[in-house]
């Protein structure tokens, strides 16, 4: 492969000549390949080992995240994947590593891994709010609701109807609360959103005859 001969030549170099200006000059080539393959952690571990190039945790974190970012922005979701992944162990509070938990869970979600995506959304909605907190707890809701996890699901959505800026969130938050609490036999709050989604005008029709079945059932529980 020709990268590798290329990699194996600019090591010779740096090894024979340390310290002189090809040697500076196949260290930066050199990571240049390293990082067009995704393959930073290689980079670091071999750059480390020279004494006369100094490179911080910072640069390595951003070159790491920055590789795993072209992938992800070019639709190369396997290799996004496996760069975010990477990127996770080797700098786990890193700088970027709010965006890498969400884009992994956008990835996983939309790869129908929907399991996998919950830890990553989970991280995103435990930091303090931020630019993806909506749509990552409004996926949550989506994630649990489609596994019938009331439990898991009723949190996050009370979260989504306290927090939501987009009004349809809101709408999804209380619509799914009132069917959630009538599915877990919890009929007394069941009533309380259907009559939040009765007293929202701009709601679905289909949704608002959900509610009025949910408050006659729930009266004949009760």
């Amino acid at each position: 492969d020709k990268d590798e001969a290329a990699l194996t030549k600019f090591k010779k170099v740096v090894a024979e000549f340390p310290n002189s200006p090809e040697s500076l000059e196949a260290v930066s080539t050199a990571k240049s390949i390293y990082k067009a393959n995704g393959n930073i952690p290689e980079y670091a571990a071999w750059v480390r080992t020279l004494s006369f190039v100094e490179v911080s945790d910072a640069e390595l974190d951003n070159d790491m995240y920055e590789s795993a970012e072209k992938k992800y922005l070019t639709n190369n979701a396997k290799q996004a994947v496996s760069g975010f992944t990477s990127y996770l162990v080797q700098f786990p509070n890193g700088l970027h590593a709010l965006k890498v938990h969400f884009y992994l869970a956008q990835l996983y979600f939309a790869d129908k891994l929907e399991s996998n995506s919950v830890k990553h959304y989970d991280y995103v909605v435990t930091q303090s709010r931020n630019e993806f907190t909506e749509q990552a707890l409004a996926r949550l809701c989506q994630v649990h609701l489609k596994a019938n996890d009331f439990d898991k699901a009723i949190p996050v959505l009370k979260r989504l109807e306290n927090e939501a800026d987009f009004p349809q969130n809101k709408t999804y938050a209380q619509s799914n609360l009132m069917k959630s609490y009538y599915e877990k036999e919890n009929y007394s709050n069941a009533v309380i959103y259907a009559e939040k989604v009765l007293a929202n005008d701009k709601i679905d029709d289909r949704i608002k005859s959900d509610a009025q079945i949910i408050i006659a059932r729930s009266a004949i529980k009760t």
